[in-house]
C-alpha cells in the first residue's frame, strides 16, 4: 500500500520508542521492539507485526508498540486489524498527532473520505500544535480534494482550488512538506498548465523527499526530463520563432526606441512590431508595443491590440510576476475580468503569499461571477491574515 504522506514514521515517536527502551518490563519485549523497528524501516511489515504483537503480550498498553503494529498492519494494507490496533493506542492517546494521523490514513483508504477529512482537519485547524503537524493535515485535505477532481466533473475547478490553497497553507505552515510540494506540482502541470510552476515544485519535492526513493528517481529520470521538453517545445512554438533574426531584431528596437523617446507613438509602435516580427520571442519588443498603444485617448481598438501584445510578453516571460500582473490590471480597465483572472492565477503560483496579488485574483474572480472561486481564495487571503 502507497502512503502519500510525510510523516509515515516520525523522529519524535522514534526518540519516545528509545526512551521506553530503557525503561522497558522485559529483555524479550525489547529486542522484540527493536526487531520490529529494523524490520519496519526495512519495510518488511509482515515481520514488524509479528515483533510488535510480541511486545503488545508481554506490556499490553505500549502505546508505541500499538501505534507502530498499526502501522505495520497498515503498511500490509491490513486496515481492519489496523484500526484496531489504533484503537487501543487511542484509549488514552487519543490526541496525539500521529494517532490521528494514522487515523486519516485508514479512513481515506477505507473510502471514508468524511471521516478522513475531520480527522485530517483535527491536525490543520488545531492552532496549537506546532506547524509542520498542521501542514500534514492541510496536506492531506488537499489530497483529498486532489482525488476529487477526477471524480466530480460539474465541481472540478472547485476542488482544482479548494486543493491548490490546502497546499499553498501546509507549504506556507512548513516549507519542507515535500508531499503538499509533489501534489501541487501535478496540479500545477496536470489541472492548471502552469508548467514552469510544476518544474519549480517538482524539483522542491526531489530535495526535500528523503524517504520514497521511487518517486524520487521517478521525478527525477522521468517526469521532470518531460517537463522541460514541453516547456522548450512551447518556446518553439511561437509563430515565427523558426525564421527569427535578433540581429535585425535588434536594429528596429533601437530605431523604436528612438521614435518612443521623441513621443513618436505610432512610429515606435510600427518599429516594435517589426521588431517582434523579426523576432517573436523579443520580450522588449512586445512590451513596446504595449508602452506605445496604451496612452490616454487611443482608441479601443489599440487598446484591444495592446492587450494582445501583453499576452505575448507573459508567453514570452512566463516567470514574470510584474508582466502577469501589469496583464492583469490592463484585462480589468478592458473589462476582461476572466481573463485578468486567469493572469493572475499565474502570479499567484509564482508569489503565493502576496496578498496584494490575492486581493486582485478574489476581486477579478467576483466581478467575473465566480463567486465559488472567490471564496476559496478570500479564505486563503484570510489564512494569510489579509481582508
Amino acid at each position: 500500500m502507497t502512503n502519500f504522506s510525510l510523516r509515515f514514521a516520525h523522529k519524535a515517536l522514534l526518540f519516545a520508542v528509545a526512551a521506553a527502551l530503557v525503561s522497558g518490563c522485559g529483555v524479550n519485549a525489547e529486542k522484540e521492539y527493536a526487531k520490529g523497528m529494523k524490520a519496519f524501516s526495512d519495510r518488511d511489515y509482515e515481520i514488524a507485526s509479528r515483533c510488535f504483537s510480541s511486545v503488545i503480550k508481554e506490556r499490553s498498553r505500549d502505546i508505541d508498540a500499538l501505534v507502530m503494529l498499526a502501522r505495520s498492519e497498515f503498511g500490509r494494507g491490513n486496515l481492519s486489524s489496523a484500526l484496531e490496533a489504533l484503537k487501543a493506542a487511542a484509549v488514552t492517546n487519543a490526541a496525539d498527532s500521529d494517532i490521528v494521523e494514522l487515523f486519516a490514513q485508514i479512513a481515506f483508504y477505507s473510502n471514508d473520505y468524511a471521516s478522513a477529512e475531520k480527522c485530517y482537519f483535527q491536525l490543520a485547524g488545531d492552532a496549537s500544535r506546532p506547524a509542520d503537524v498542521r501542514a500534514v493535515g492541510w496536506a492531506g485535505l488537499g489530497f483529498i480534494d486532489f482525488m476529487k477532481i477526477g471524480r466530480a466533473s460539474d465541481a472540478a475547478s472547485v476542488y482544482r482550488d479548494t486543493a491548490r490553497v490546502k497546499f499553498l497553507k501546509a507549504i506556507k505552515l512548513d516549507a519542507r512538506n515535500s508531499s503538499a510540494r509533489y501534489y501541487l506540482a501535478r496540479l500545477y502541470r496536470d489541472s492548471f498548465n502552469y508548467l514552469d510552476m510544476a518544474k519549480e515544485q517538482f524539483e522542491m519535492f526531489a530535495y526535500l523527499e528523503k524517504d520514497d526513493a521511487e518517486r524520487i528517481r521517478k521525478v527525477r529520470e522521468e517526469i521532470l526530463p518531460s517537463l522541460r521538453d514541453d516547456i522548450a517545445k512551447r518556446a518553439a512554438s511561437l509563430p515565427g520563432v523558426s525564421r527569427k533574426d535578433p540581429v535585425a531584431c535588434a536594429e528596429f528596437l533601437k530605431k523604436a526606441d528612438r521614435h518612443y523617446a521623441q513621443a513618436e507613438y505610432k512610429k515606435s509602435k510600427a518599429m516594435y512590431s517589426e521588431a517582434l516580427r523579426r523576432d517573436p520571442t523579443s520580450y522588449a519588443a512586445a512590451m513596446g508595443i504595449v508602452k506605445s498603444l496604451h496612452r490616454p485617448g487611443v482608441s479601443k481598438s489599440d487598446l484591444e491590440e495592446a492587450f494582445e501584445a501583453y499576452k505575448k510578453a507573459c508567453l514570452i516571460s512566463p516567470s514574470s510576476i510584474k508582466t502577469l500582473v501589469g496583464a492583469g490590471d490592463f484585462a480589468v480597465y478592458l473589462g476582461k475580468t476572466a481573463s485578468a483572472g486567469e493572469l493572475y492565477s499565474r502570479a499567484l503560483a509564482l508569489t503565493p503569499y502576496s496578498k496584494e496579488v490575492l486581493r486582485k485574483f478574489v476581486n477579478s474572480l467576483s466581478k467575473s461571477g465566480n463567486r465559488g472561486r472567490a471564496a476559496v481564495y478570500s479564505g486563503y487571503l484570510e489564512f494569510l491574515g489579509g481582508k
